[in-house]
């Protein structure tokens, strides 16, 4: 499995600090703001950690791809059409009401 830094662990937690420190400032003004947590989505950056763990492990791109996304009880990449549906559905009068929430789009990866 790939290994997080914690580094991009904490700047991660400091993102949605802020997102819920700034939901606070802007309701009264009938403003929202959220944060959407994707997990490895289907990008360059995720072929990059698979290729990272191809080499770094000697194994063949479909267990490295397995070892990537072990943490994701689906056992996927999540597609990029997944993000953009969690964005706008935020973006969207149906969660007027849905502030300062961090949204996991991650197959239920903790």
């Amino acid at each position: 499995m790939a290994r997080v830094s914690g580094r991009y662990c904490a700047s991660k937690h400091g993102v949605i600090g802020l997102v819920r420190s700034v939901a606070q400032e802007v309701a009264k003004n009938g403003i929202t703001c959220n944060a959407v947590c994707p997990g490895f989505v289907e990008t360059d950056m995720a072929t990059a950690a698979v290729a990272s763990v191809m080499q770094a492990r000697g194994v063949d791109e479909a267990r490295a791809t397995q070892m990537v996304v072990s943490g994701n009880p689906m056992g996927r990449m999540i597609d990029v059409d997944e993000v953009v549906s969690a964005a706008l559905y935020l973006a969207s009068d149906g969660a007027s009401s849905i502030n300062g929430h961090a949204l996991s789009v991650s197959g239920g990866e903790i």
